[in-house]
């Protein structure tokens, strides 16, 4: 005989449908809590990314004008030499020779840029000759060389100043100085030391601000030179701003879309529980079964047995599982009598047994009036083994009796069960 000791309607959608209910029932307060945190972090980025922008204090600078001053210079040849005739003007070079242009010309330029303003302008030039050794000043001389003041001046406008350096009589005068002191410390420095001052509406404001250029002469070797390297000074205008911090994806899109999810979950649990209820006690004892069949399924054996073994005294055990286990550390079988539907587990006095529940009431098998349907087609059940009605006598003996949808056996027409009634 073939037998299927997995209920037969454990496939069914209605079984399906009772998992869910099953799964649903179980995992319902970890899903809405999930859920509810999911949409409460969604909430919480979109109020930081829409409602509550973070806002931060910032000084932008900008500038409003500049300053600038460039030296320009040039010297006389003052004897003709071979390379050089008397008279001629040497302008912007690297170096000058001491002995054929001892005194050189220079003119400072003095500009401002803005975009309006007036202002006056004042220029003034001094020559420094000093020892110095690092951070040391032995001794220093300084000597006004020229200067100027002008008014109204507008922007991009040039304030101009001549002046002249004697360079062989600034080597002189070194040389003087040092024999004065009859020492040579440190080394000899020369420089010129341009100060301007502009004050005036500029940009837009008042205001009033002192530079000051140093040009360094480089005297050495009969030669001499100068750093015309032109300074501009920019002036900036600080203005403090507050600002708001953008939000980033994450807060502007992500946020949306939590909270979205949240929701949505938790309105599709709503009417999942609507539509699923929890399932009954005796729903659950259905799929507890259901369970203990599919992992020890392959234990049972369909079997009648003589009322010799039946009309011994019983112990009921609370599921097929612990059955099963109890047959496996006796070492004896697992029996499924279709008759008593029971499982039974037989040992020298006694007999265990299991009685499984009733599968739950199934919507397909009932009437309008709710009373279970007969199917004219199908055979009559005992206990769970089907049995086809043209084949058993033992089907006929209980044509009235609900389908328990545990075991499944076809006859094969050889009267298998013929002992079953007067066993009964």
């Amino acid at each position: 005989m073939e037998h299927d000791p997995i209920p037969h309607e454990s496939d069914s959608s209605d079984d399906r449908r009772l998992r869910l209910r099953a799964v649903l029932a179980e995992y319902r307060p970890i899903l809405i809590v999930a859920l509810l945190a999911t949409a409460a972090m969604g909430g919480w980025l979109c109020y930081g990314a829409y409602a509550a922008q973070p806002e931060t204090t910032e000084v932008r600078t900008d500038e409003a004008w500049s300053l600038s001053g460039e030296l320009h210079h040039s010297a006389e040849v003052v004897d003709s030499t071979t390379l050089y005739a008397a008279g001629t003007v040497l302008e912007d070079r690297p170096r000058y020779f001491t002995a054929v242009t001892p005194t050189a010309d220079g003119e400072y330029a003095v500009t401002y840029e803005a975009h309006d303003g007036t202002a006056d302008v004042d220029v003034s030039i001094d020559r420094y000759v000093q020892a110095v050794e690092g951070n040391t000043v032995y001794w220093e001389s300084a000597e006004p060389v020229a200067s100027t003041t002008q008014t109204d001046v507008e922007p991009g406008e040039t304030v101009t100043v001549d002046l002249d350096v004697p360079v062989a009589d600034v080597v002189d005068r070194i040389e003087t100085i040092q024999a004065e002191l009859g020492a040579r410390p440190g080394e000899t420095s020369v420089f010129l030391q341009a100060t301007v001052s502009v004050e005036g509406s500029i940009a837009g404001a008042e205001r009033s601000t002192s530079e000051t250029h140093r040009i360094p002469v480089t005297i050495d070797g009969g030669t001499y030179g100068f750093d015309d390297e032109t300074i501009t000074e920019p002036y900036r205008d600080a203005e403090t701003v507050t600002v708001s911090d953008s939000a980033g994806p994450i807060e502007s899109v992500g946020g949306p879309l939590l909270l979205l999810a949240g929701l949505g979950g938790l309105g599709g649990v709503a009417v999942a529980t609507r539509r699923y209820h929890a399932p009954t006690t005796a729903e659950r004892e259905w799929l507890d079964y259901c369970a203990d069949v599919d992992e020890h399924g392959e234990l049972v054996t369909p079997a009648s047995l003589p009322a010799a073994v039946t009309d011994r005294p019983r112990a009921s055990v609370e599921s097929l599982a612990h059955l099963a286990q109890l047959a496996i550390d006796l070492r004896t079988g697992l029996h499924y009598d279709p008759l008593e539907r029971t499982y039974l587990v037989v040992d020298d006095e006694i007999l265990y047994s299991y009685d499984p529940p009733r599968p739950p009431q199934r919507h397909s098998s009932r009437t309008v009036d709710g009373s279970p349907a007969v199917s004219p087609d199908r055979g009559s059940k005992t206990g769970g083994i089907v049995l086809t009605s043209d084949e058993s006598s033992a089907g006929e003996s209980a044509p009235d009796e609900p389908d328990d949808g545990v075991l499944t056996a076809n006859s094969d027409g050889a009267g298998s069960n013929d002992d079953g009634p007067d066993e009964s």
